[in-house]
């Protein structure tokens, strides 16, 4: 007598490489499409729609703070900060590559805005400190806290602290000023 062997979904999923993603980019395949590369998985960017102005107002007090440094500023771009990894994070501060060797695997800052994506943006903490990135902010827009992760290694951050309005967060970044974290969530609603 056969047995069936019950095989779970996860035990057959293909998990995409950096590379084959890149193919697919390149070939169009995602054309239109507003997705990251988690983990190997392509994930949908959550739909900013009815909270768009929000979103749009964090991103502009980001991206004023950054202004100093124009040159590290990216905003919604991808960074390669590992195999399978491929985020595009709101803001970032990241030394641009060289034309032609692919996206920066690293950068002085990632700040993520979160209306409705704060589990998603705790999964991409782990593959920014394995990149080396020294100070990543979840701007957590309904909680009214900023998550400072801190102290990169390759299990994750070895500090993750959650600011509030009148905390001081230091950038790390030579040029730009330290700021509160209220500046960064804007004003009560």
């Amino acid at each position: 007598m056969l047995h069936a062997r019950t095989v779970a979904i996860e035990d057959r999923i293909h998990r995409l490489t950096t590379a084959e993603y890149e193919r697919m980019v390149d070939s169009g395949a995602l054309e239109g499409l507003h997705v990251e590369l988690l983990d190997g998985l392509i994930v949908d960017q959550p739909d900013m729609s009815p909270q768009g102005e929000v979103h749009h107002a964090a991103i502009h007090r980001l991206m004023m703070l950054c202004a100093p440094r124009i040159d590290l500023l990216r905003v919604q771009a991808p960074l390669a900060v590992g195999d399978g990894w491929v985020p595009e994070p709101d803001v970032a501060l990241a030394p641009l590559p060289a034309p032609g060797t692919g996206h920066p695997s690293t950068a002085l800052l990632v700040a993520e805005v979160a209306v409705s994506s704060l589990t998603l943006d705790r999964t991409k903490a782990r593959a920014y400190s394995r990149a080396g990135v020294p100070r990543y902010w979840i701007v957590d827009l309904p909680g009214g806290r900023v998550i400072e992760h801190t102290r990169p290694g390759p299990d994750g951050y070895a500090s993750i602290v959650e600011r509030t309005a009148s905390d001081v967060l230091e950038t790390g970044v030579d040029g730009i000023p330290a700021t509160s974290a209220g500046a960064l969530l804007g004003p009560p609603a």
